[in-house]
């Protein structure tokens, strides 16, 4: 089975993002990651069985096309530059679950595979709409409507309610999904952000 998970950031580094696929890779899966090109670094690689695709960057040399993306993705939490890169990520290598990483990037993802069918987790590393306050968001008219929580609240009741399942990193989170976006305890997991002991005693060691 092929894992598609995505990253809205580039990679490496992101421990959780490893740990998973390095899990993932264990138990037999192929793991596949779509996240975002820098300039240092190549577009296909692979680190580590995970089959890296850097693919996300925003229209760096357009500059209506790119003011057009970001104001969708103000307004309407959807990106649609990112919606066709999933759509064809997906399509591309066969992805049978698609794993999505944070809140930011899951309606987008959301949005992409709606006639695919492809079954969406989403995987939430915090509580978003409470951690955007202390982000350093400038304090503009446009900042203070990017980092306003009620909205991030509504998005995240929105976007969660439509995945298939849900990952959280502790059991205080679980219950806060619970009980502000309804969502039933058996569509919940909890995998908290412990160290694979397994996998660092494993390193060799340089004397």
């Amino acid at each position: 089975m092929n894992i598609g998970m995505v990253l809205e950031d580039s990679f490496p580094p992101d421990i959780r993002v490893e740990k998973e696929a390095r899990t993932l890779i264990r138990e037999g899966y192929t793991v596949h990651l779509l996240c975002r090109l820098k300039d240092d670094q190549v577009p296909d690689e692979d680190i580590r069985g995970v089959h890296v695709h850097r693919r996300i960057f925003l229209y760096p040399n357009h500059f209506l096309a790119q003011k057009w993306n970001n104001l969708n993705d103000l307004l309407a939490f959807r990106n649609p530059k990112l919606i066709r890169e999933i759509k064809a990520f997906v399509q591309n290598y066969g992805i049978d679950v698609l794993h999505v990483h944070d809140l930011p990037p899951l309606r987008s993802a959301l949005d992409a595979v709606r006639r695919l069918k492809t079954p969406v987790i989403a995987d939430l590393h915090e509580n978003y709409p409470a951690a955007i306050q202390f982000y350093d968001t400038p304090q503009t008219l446009k900042g203070r409507f990017a980092s306003n929580t009620n909205r991030w609240k509504k998005y995240e009741y929105q976007a969660v309610r439509r995945a298939d399942h849900v990952i959280v990193v502790v059991d205080e989170a679980k219950t806060r999904l619970i009980e502000d976006c309804h969502l039933p305890p058996k569509q919940i997991t909890v995998i908290s952000n412990t160290e694979d002991i397994d996998y660092f005693t494993g390193l060799a060691l340089n004397s």
